[in-house]
């Protein structure tokens, strides 16, 4: 009898502890906002980022077993993506709108959904959200294309600018250093001349004319490069024609290029005719 009730008594302390816990549980995710992995652009623009739909928060359960029973989960999750028909795809789409889903998942299932859907508005709306979400992942390259490309299929579009210039923003962090290949920085100019070109007195302006701006010094710090390079083997001819190369590309680009350009062609002249030091001046030098 005594056992029965010592047992009796564990399960009533058992079923107040599981209570406990969901509550606490509860308490804590009311208090954090979880962000939904569905991304789409902040249209505001002033900060230029991807933007983050509203938090969605579940309906609160009532009672202590429905609380322990679990919550809505992603459909079709034993499908390979690639087996997925088209109305499987959408169910993952919905479900991403108002619950969290993996980004690779999401990814995929936007990939596929821009190759098969019909839906016109549904493929733009795709093909944005597939580019923030590499984006995200930081796949630049990838970005940075699907973003061109929506600017260039959609240019109408309230997402336009966003999308242009997120294009410049990708390409800009692909750029290399100076002392690499510069094609990327090339690219970042590109796209920058047609932002402003396409969109003048736009407030996003200043920052593409930064962005401008860094991009030439680059290229004029690469050419210094490649100068040093020849003048280091002799190949002096070459090295004066970087300087000609100088005066006519850069002019009016970078700042005080007039004077960098007469400190390299000094610089050039005396790797030409080096100055000879006489031994007494030498001696001098070394003693003193």
């Amino acid at each position: 009898m005594n056992n029965k009730k010592y047992f009796t008594y564990l399960s009533v302390v058992s079923l107040l502890c599981t209570y406990h816990n969901l509550m606490t549980i509860e308490k804590k995710a009311e208090q954090s906002s979880t962000q939904t992995t569905h991304i789409t652009p902040n249209m505001s623009i002033e900060t230029a980022e991807i933007g983050v739909q509203e938090s969605v928060t579940p309906k609160k359960r009532s009672g202590v077993f429905n609380r322990m029973m679990p919550g809505p989960y992603c459909p079709h999750q034993s499908v390979p993506i690639r087996k997925m028909t088209l109305k499987h795809l959408n169910d993952i789409y919905e479900y991403s709108e108002h619950h969290k889903v993996d980004i690779n998942v999401l990814t995929n299932v936007l990939e596929r959904l821009i190759s098969l859907s019909d839906n016109h508005a549904g493929v733009k709306k795709y093909k944005l959200q597939y580019a923030d979400s590499h984006f995200a992942m930081n796949h630049l390259e990838i970005a940075a294309t699907y973003y061109e490309d929506f600017a260039t299929l959609y240019p109408s579009s309230n997402e336009a600018i966003y999308a242009a210039f997120k294009s410049i923003g990708c390409m800009f962090q692909l750029s290399l250093s100076p002392d690499r290949d510069q094609t990327n920085t090339k690219k970042t100019i590109a796209l920058a001349k047609t932002f402003l070109k396409e969109h003048p007195g736009h407030e996003l302006n200043a920052e593409v004319e930064e962005i401008i701006a860094t991009c030439y010094t680059r290229l004029f710090d690469h050419e210094v490069y490649v100068f040093n390079y020849y003048v280091k083997r002799k190949k002096f001819p070459s090295a004066r024609l970087r300087l000609d190369f100088f005066s006519k590309t850069f002019e009016g680009l970078i700042d005080n290029l007039e004077v960098k350009v007469q400190a390299l062609t000094k610089q050039l002249e005396l790797a030409i005719t080096p100055v000879k030091v006489d031994k007494k001046t030498y001696v001098h030098k070394f003693l003193g």
